[in-house]
């Protein structure tokens, strides 16, 4: 991943884990959809995997040092857009479809990306129940493996998930940080 390159980037970050003005300015330049919680200084952004918010976000992520551990969550709520058509999940799965994401998510939490340094991927146990929202080792971490490993999952253990078609609405990760949700969009590739 790149360093960050945005306008922010002169900014002393102070604390880490709050997305500042010139950040959020950008994703919103981007094409990220921003709303502010009324009387609070408490953001939501909603973006998707790939696009150019999501690439503005990558590049945040990726610089920010290596103990910032967001708390990360996968739920199913796709957009109205999505709602009815062939990209939604079957209702009576999408319940199972989040627990097998947020396991994977779990599993994923404590690795770093030296576990991957081989190029194999480690040994990720069946789909579990897991408490949420689960803190993930390093942002940009929560931005590649995990992803990676929700959009092409292990062949054993995740039914749901596997059984999907490509280009089918997955579930929203959700990144909390002190000031922003920050909502990945997934699709199964």
């Amino acid at each position: 991943m790149s360093k960050w390159k945005g306008a922010a980037k002169a900014e002393k970050v102070e604390n880490p884990k709050v997305l500042s003005d010139a950040v959020i300015q950008e994703l919103l330049h981007a094409g990220a959809v921003v709303r502010k919680m009324e009387g609070e200084q408490q953001f939501h952004i909603r973006i998707e995997f790939g696009d150019a918010a999501f690439r503005v976000y990558e590049s945040w992520v990726s610089a920010l040092p290596e103990e910032v551990d967001p708390h990360v969550l996968a739920i199913v709520a796709p957009a109205p857009s999505i709602v009815g058509t062939v990209l939604e999940p079957p209702l009576a799965l999408q319940a199972i479809l989040q627990r097998e994401c947020n396991a994977l998510i779990h599993y994923y939490a404590p690795l770093r990306l030296a576990d991957f340094a081989t190029g194999a991927v480690p040994e990720i146990p069946p789909a579990a129940a897991v408490r949420v929202p689960i803190d993930v080792h390093h942002a940009s971490f929560a931005l590649s493996k995990i992803f990676e490993a929700i959009r092409a999952p292990p062949a054993v253990g995740y039914p749901t998930l596997t059984g999907l078609s490509a280009g089918s609405y997955i579930c929203d990760v959700v990144q909390m940080w002190s000031n922003v949700d920050l909502t990945v969009v997934l699709f199964r590739c």
